[in-house]
This record gives C-alpha cells, sequence and structure tokens, in this order.
C-alpha cells in the first residue's frame, strides 16, 4: 500500500463540487473486492485476480499524476482519503446477463462521480453497455461506501466491471485492451472529478514537446528516443534524432501499453506518461 501527505489547495476542476476542497496528491482509496477472504462472500470465480490486476495498473498511473493510490484488501480498515472506489466483476447464473454497473449511497457527489466514471469507461472502449445504477440492494448499500461515509471520505462508490460468467464480457475484461481499459476508467475519473496535478512535465515546461511526430529532427527527438530506450523498449532504438519510422513504431508501443491514445506523435500526455516511466526505470537501474 502507498502513503503519503496531501496539501489542500483548490482545484479548477472542483466548479463539478462547488463546495469541495481538494488535494493537490488525493489519496484515493481502491478496494479489491473479496480480496484476501477464502470463505464466506469471496465473488465470483476469477473476479479476485481480475479486480487486483486491475488496480495493479492503476495504481502507478495514479501516482504519476501525482495522487497516493492506497490499495485495499476487502476487509481492512479504510484510511482517510478523498475518494473511495470499491472494484467488483459481476456473476450470474444466467450466463446471458451482463452490462456493467455502479452502486454508491444517497449522495448527490458521489453519484455525479460515478456517472464520471460510466462515462470514462465507455470512453476507453467498454462495449456492452451499463445496467441500472444501484440496480440491487448489495450495490446500493455496500458496506465498504457506508463505511466510507463514516470515515468522513466525501467520494465513495462501488463498480462492477462486467460479467465474467458471460462469455463476451470475461474474454474482453480478461485482454489486455480490456484490462487496460478498466484502469484507465479509474485514472479518468480522478482526473475528471478531482483534476491531476501532475498535467504538465514535471519541470513545468512545454518546450520539448510541441507535437513531435514522423520527419522532425533534432535534438528534442534524441532525448525521447533515449527515453523510449528507458522505458524498456527492445531492440533498443538508434539515439540518432531522426524521428522515422522506427521511432514511431517504439511510441506506438509504448502508448498502446499504457492506454494512451495511439497517435504515434509525442505528445504532451504522453510525453508526461513516458518522462514519468524513464525516471523511475532510471532510479532502479
Amino acid at each position: 500500500m502507498i502513503w503519503g501527505r496531501a496539501r489542500s489547495i483548490r482545484s479548477p476542476r472542483a466548479a463539478r463540487f462547488p463546495n469541495r476542497w481538494i488535494d493537490a496528491m488525493a489519496r484515493v482509496l481502491i478496494q479489491r473486492g473479496h480480496c484476501s477472504r477464502r470463505s464466506g462472500a469471496t465473488g465470483t470465480s476469477g473476479e479476485q485476480k481480475q479486480v487486483t490486476r486491475i488496480a495493479e495498473l492503476a495504481a502507478p498511473w495514479l501516482e504519476q499524476h501525482g495522487h497516493t493510490p492506497i490499495v485495499l484488501g476487502a476487509d481492512e480498515p479504510l484510511p482517510s482519503g478523498d475518494m473511495f472506489i470499491a472494484l467488483h466483476c459481476d456473476g450470474s447464473v444466467n450466463a446471458k446477463a451482463g452490462g456493467a454497473s455502479v452502486g454508491y449511497r444517497n449522495d448527490e457527489k458521489s453519484k455525479r462521480a460515478a456517472q464520471a466514471w460510466k462515462a470514462a469507461y465507455q470512453r476507453r472502449g467498454w462495449p456492452f453497455g451499463f445496467r441500472a445504477d444501484n440496480y440491487t440492494k448489495a450495490l446500493s448499500q455496500y458496506y465498504g461506501t457506508g463505511w466510507a461515509a463514516k470515515k468522513g471520505i466525501p467520494l465513495a462508490f462501488i463498480v462492477e466491471f462486467g460479467f465474467l460468467t458471460n462469455a463476451k464480457e470475461s474474454a474482453w475484461l480478461r485482454s489486455e485492451a480490456g484490462e487496460t481499459a478498466a484502469a484507465r476508467s479509474l485514472v479518468d475519473v480522478v482526473g475528471d472529478v478531482l483534476g491531476h496535478p501532475n498535467s504538465e512535465l514535471h519541470n513545468g515546461s512545454h518546450s520539448e514537446v510541441d507535437m513531435l511526430k514522423r520527419k522532425d529532427a533534432g535534438a528534442n527527438v534524441g532525448k525521447w528516443q533515449h527515453r523510449l530506450n528507458q522505458t524498456g523498449y527492445t531492440p533498443p532504438l538508434k539515439v540518432d534524432g531522426d524521428f522515422g519510422e522506427d521511432t514511431e513504431k517504439a511510441v506506438r508501443w509504448f502508448q498502446r501499453r499504457f492506454g494512451l491514445d495511439e497517435t504515434g506523435t509525442i505528445d504532451l500526455t504522453t510525453a508526461v506518461q513516458l518522462q514519468a516511466m524513464a525516471h523511475g526505470m532510471a532510479q532502479h537501474q
């Protein structure tokens, strides 16, 4: 689990939540549904593994955006935080049952946050639609959102990514694309609701990333070629400052790997992620 201190600022995105003072580094509690249980409510077959995988993908991406993700098991007590999200996958004896869904207590802010997640999940590629919010008592009265309310966490909801008992949904959810979409949707909803403090390069400069693209050349291209190599691209690029076919392939590989739009260009979003990953890899070498 990841812990850290936060300092309060007024976010430009807080207009959606006008009474909310949020943290520059938000504490995001991610509860892995049913995890660590071996008896009782252990969840749908494969659910614990699936939500753990999604949480493991989402947590470092949230860190790169300047947040503090705290990943929890099903029965761990909740620390204080800014947002609580419980991760689940649905199941049914009816193999045709399907659809993602959300649940939340009777508060407008959590409802809006849950709607923002649905929009993010669909935007990331979820193709099977949604069930009605709070369509079961287990969703509307989920114990985790109750704990969050008692703890004073202002935003709390549960997400069901889809049905693992539905063959089509299960295949999508277990695919690399599906896992990436699910994880990125969590990062997106935090950004959409709370804002991302690290929305620019760490030095605050855009000078290196004026949309570098195919046929560009120069020292800046060479810097990004080096960073692509640092993140594990193989075979390593020749650091020659020439944004040719090989460099474009490497950029597309990186974008696919981290769930970014596969444009083949180094825009600001790609640069933020690439610089953060290259820095992290360099620290561990």
